[in-house]
């Protein structure tokens, strides 16, 4: 009997693309970008608990911008390229 390999759980479990469509190196950095995007916010929202400094506040709320800008960037072009992202 053969056993089924476990498939590993990330986040490219959730794109969905047509099956006759090869995703490309440019998407690929695309999705990396974007994961980055999406990583760089989680560790930026635990450092909002331990600063107390108003003008550091101010700019992890500029770089917060910044980086959701990047996100919804790389969001809107994968999008753009047919690459949706499952729920």
């Amino acid at each position: 009997m053969t056993q089924a390999i476990p498939q590993q759980r990330s986040f490219f479990n959730f794109l969905r693309r047509p099956a006759k469509v090869q995703i490309t190196r440019e998407d690929m950095e695309l999705i990396q970008g974007l994961e980055r995007a999406k990583s760089e916010l989680a560790s930026l929202h635990s450092r909002f608990d331990h600063i107390t400094d108003d003008v550091l506040v101010d700019a992890l709320i500029f770089e917060r911008k910044a980086l959701e800008l990047k996100y919804k960037y790389y969001h809107n072009q994968l999008k753009t390229k047919g690459i949706v992202f499952g729920e």
